[in-house]
C-alpha cells in the first residue's frame, strides 16, 4: 500500500506540473489540480478498501506522512482559488492589505494549533497511535470540525490537520512571493515614471485634449476627485508639449457647438469598439 501511494502521488505531481505550464491563470490552475486531486484521493480511496497495511507501522507512516500530501494539495488549490478570486484589482496598496490580511489569517491557524504544530515538526511520536490510526478517538484531542473526505476507513483524527499544515506552509509561500511581486512592480514603476525614455507629444486637437480634460475632471480620476481643472491642466501642458491657453473659454466654445459636444471622446469610444471587434474576429 506504502509503494503504491507514493507512485500515486508522483503521478499526481506530474499532472499538477502539467497543468500549471497549460493554464493560462491562476484560477484555472486552481480548478483544474483540485479535480485531479479529488480524483488521485479517490484513486487512494478505492484502493485502501481491498489492500491493507501490514502493521501498525505502516498505517501511521501513511496517514501521517503520505496522506496529508495529497489534502495538502487539495487544500491549497481550494484556497488558492479562493483568494485569488476574492483578490482586489485596485491600487498596490489595496493589494497589499488584502495578502497581509490573508497572510495574518494563517498566522492565527498556526497560534491556535501550535501544540500539535510543535508536536508534528519535531518528529514527536508519543501520540502516533492516537493521531494517526484509524477508529481511535478521544474526546480529550482536538479533531478538525471540517474534513473534506471524511470515512471512517480512510481518516485518522490527525491527518486531515498535517494535510492543513502543509498546505499552508504553501500560501504562506505564495502569498509572500505576491507580496515581494508587488513591491518590485512597485520599484520598476517608479523608476519608469522618474526617467521616461521619450516624451509623448499630443499631435491631436487643442479642442480634443480640452474635452478630454473636462471629461477626465468630472470623472474625478485624479486624487480621489480633489484635483482641480487648473491643476489637470497644467499637467497636461507639461506631459503632452500642448499648451491649453483659456481652457474655460474653449470649453463654453465646445459645449454650445452645434455639430456634437463630444465629438473627440465619441471618435475615441468608436475607435476602441472597433478594435475590440477586430479582435474578436482574430478570436474566432
Amino acid at each position: 500500500m506504502i509503494a503504491f501511494a507514493n507512485t500515486e502521488f508522483q503521478k499526481l505531481e506530474q499532472t499538477l506540473s502539467k497543468i500549471a505550464n497549460d493554464s493560462d491563470s491562476v484560477l484555472s490552475q486552481a480548478e483544474r489540480s483540485i479535480d485531479a486531486t479529488l480524483q488521485s484521493i479517490d484513486v487512494l480511496k478505492s484502493t485502501i478498501r481491498i489492500k491493507t497495511f501490514n502493521n501498525v507501522g505502516e498505517e501511521i507512516l501513511f496517514f501521517k506522512q503520505i496522506k496529508p500530501k495529497f489534502t495538502a494539495k487539495l487544500i491549497f488549490n481550494v484556497e488558492l482559488f479562493k483568494i485569488e478570486g476574492k483578490r482586489p484589482i485596485g491600487s498596490q496598496k489595496t493589494q497589499q492589505r488584502y495578502i497581509d490580511h490573508q497572510l495574518k489569517k494563517l498566522e492565527s491557524f498556526f497560534e491556535d494549533n501550535v501544540e500539535f504544530y510543535q508536536y508534528y515538526r519535531s518528529g514527536n511520536t508519543y501520540h502516533d497511535e492516537k493521531y494517526f490510526v484509524r477508529n481511535v478517538f478521544d474526546i480529550r484531542l482536538h479533531q478538525d470540525a471540517y474534513i473534506f473526505d471524511y470515512d471512517p476507513n480512510f481518516s485518522t483524527s490527525h491527518d486531515f490537520k498535517v494535510g492543513k499544515i502543509i498546505a499552508n506552509e504553501m500560501l504562506r509561500q505564495y502569498l509572500n512571493a505576491a507580496l515581494l511581486e508587488l513591491e518590485q512592480n512597485k520599484f520598476h514603476v517608479a523608476k519608469s515614471i522618474e526617467a521616461p525614455h521619450q516624451k509623448l507629444v499630443w499631435t491631436g486637437t487643442r479642442a480634443g485634449l480640452v474635452e478630454l480634460l473636462f471629461g477626465l475632471h468630472a470623472a474625478g480620476v485624479f486624487n480621489n476627485s480633489n484635483a482641480s481643472l487648473a491643476q489637470i491642466a497644467r499637467y497636461f501642458e507639461t506631459m503632452f508639449g500642448m499648451a491649453l491657453g483659456n481652457f474655460h473659454r474653449a470649453f463654453q466654445e465646445i459645449r454650445i457647438r452645434k455639430s456634437g459636444r463630444t465629438n473627440f471622446i465619441d471618435a475615441i469610444k468608436k475607435k476602441l469598439v472597433e478594435r475590440m471587434d477586430e479582435a474578436d474576429e482574430n478570436i474566432h
